[in-house]
């Protein structure tokens, strides 16, 4: 019995002295992660570490396998930074703020209470499972888009204003609040700026978009050093599309500004760019009732109005049309909103109702033009929805 005894104890004292690297602390397995269609957010999925008997002790000199009742919970690391710690029974973690259209890799390893093998207290962290490479292609913010700031929080539609003179100004506005650039605290050679998260230019129904907003200036000392840029980005680039200079005070000024070869077909961002030698030269700019949206072209060539149904039906179409034309119409062309010609073709004089199939043609909107004598033109769009 006494042995016996002592058999315990010899084991008891081994087990407190061994050393914390001296633990086999075994990693979760098969980390997996994906994008979900039409989401902005990437999830991850993995399985439990290997299963491993309590009995696993060995003896002082040899090394010690944790068992998994010891598994206290994992650590998921985004990019090699540490962004959240779950619990030992949850297998699955949801990030929520990762950048879009950016390659992010995720790890995550297993955590272990030490309190068994003599580390009262303390968590051993198992190594790395992963990576798993995860790029976010779905922002989730589709046009229009409406700022008017009325929530007097950058953070509602997750504007980045960096370290600086941006701030809401609750007071004034057209109507308040409105964003605002302040002179106060005064700095000198400055290029600070408000930067909209991603916005969509994957629009089908219309190539043309627009940033619209209201500027106004407050000034002190007319420099026109003093600017306020407009810039977009897109793939990795920022691009100018507006410059507005210190030319005096003014009143609330209604801009619109065509991005459409800026930000047509891909995710981008805007931004409102404050630059200039010293803020002492300036009171403040002001922005407010912004809107960025996609809208049709006014067809061009247009003589006069005349109903739909006079050139062609049904409208919308789904794989057929009847061109429905007066004698003088000579050819008909078929162009999508990014002006490609897709179709043409010559009209017979004596006939005025021909079918014409539209099949090929993706859902979408499309311009249809008549041409006949003396050169006259006439536009119609054509909806094809099937």
């Amino acid at each position: 019995m006494k042995k016996l005894y002592s058999l315990v104890v010899v084991l008891l004292i081994g087990k407190c002295v061994l050393a914390q690297d001296s633990i086999i602390m075994l990693p979760p397995q098969n980390l997996q992660g994906y994008n979900p269609e039409n989401t902005d957010y990437a999830e991850l999925h993995w399985e439990a570490p290997s299963v491993v008997p309590s009995s696993s002790f060995r003896s002082p000199n040899s090394a010690d396998t944790v068992a998994i009742e010891d598994l206290s919970g994992y650590n998921v690391y985004r990019d090699n930074v540490l962004i959240a710690t779950v619990d030992a029974g949850t297998l699955q973690y949801f990030d929520l703020e990762p950048e879009i259209l950016f390659p992010h890799e995720y790890h995550v390893s297993a955590l272990y209470d030490l309190t068994e093998y003599g580390f009262p207290g303390e968590t051993g962290e198992s190594a790395w499972e992963g990576p798993v490479s995860i790029t976010i292609i779905y922002c989730g913010c589709n046009l229009p888009f409406y700022e008017e700031f009325n929530t007097g929080l950058f953070t509602t539609n997750q504007w980045d204003t960096g370290e600086g003179n941006w701030q809401i100004s609750g007071q004034a506005g057209n109507q308040a609040p409105s964003a605002m650039f302040n002179s106060i605290p005064a700095v000198s050679d400055y290029s600070q700026s408000l930067t909209s998260y991603w916005l969509s230019g994957n629009v089908s129904n219309a190539p043309d978009i627009f940033l619209d907003f209201d500027l106004k200036l407050a000034t002190i000392n007319i420099d026109r050093t003093e600017k306020m840029y407009i810039d977009i980005f897109r793939s990795s680039v920022w691009t100018n599309v507006a410059v507005y200079e210190n030319t005096g005070s003014t009143g609330w000024d209604r801009k619109s500004i065509n991005i459409t070869e800026e930000a047509y077909g891909d995710y981008f961002k805007f931004r409102f760019r404050a630059e200039g030698l010293s803020t002492t030269n300036i009171q403040n700019w002001q922005i407010d009732n912004i809107h960025v949206y996609d809208k049709i072209p006014e067809p061009t060539g247009v003589n006069e109005p005349e109903p739909e149904s006079s050139l062609f039906y049904p409208n919308p179409a789904t794989s057929m049309i009847t061109l429905s034309y007066g004698s003088e119409f000579e050819q008909i062309e078929i162009f999508n909103l990014l002006g490609k010609r897709l179709l043409v073709m010559k009209l017979r004089a004596n006939e005025t109702h021909i079918p014409l199939s539209v099949a090929s043609l993706k859902n979408g909107v499309y311009l249809v033009k008549f041409t006949g004598h003396l050169s006259k033109t006439l536009v119609r769009k054509l909806i094809v929805q099937k």
